[in-house]
C-alpha cells in the first residue's frame, strides 16, 4: 500500500474530484486483497488503479511507522 501511494499521481474527474491513480504493476493477487480491505478501487477495465481515502490513510500510517516523509 506504501508503494503504492508513494508512486501515485493525482488525478481528477469533474464528478469525482481529485483522488490518487497508480499502473497496474503488482500482482493482482496483491491488487485483489487491497481492493476487498478497501484501500484501492480496481476497475478490471482500466489499466489504473485508484487509492481511497481509507487507503491513503493506511499508506500515510505505514510511512510515520517506517519514518519516510509524506510526498503530499
Amino acid at each position: 500500500m506504501l508503494l503504492l501511494y508513494l508512486t501515485a499521481w493525482e488525478e481528477g474527474i469533474e464528478q469525482v474530484g481529485k483522488y490518487l491513480a497508480n499502473w497496474k504493476t503488482y500482482r493482482f493477487e496483491i491488487l485483489d486483497v487491497l481492493t476487498e480491505k478497501g484501500y484501492i478501487n480496481n476497475n478490471k477495465r482500466h489499466k489504473s488503479i485508484s487509492i481511497t481515502k481509507t487507503g491513503e490513510e493506511k499508506a500515510k500510517e505505514l510511512a510515520k511507522k517506517y519514518g519516510i516523509k509524506d510526498h503530499s
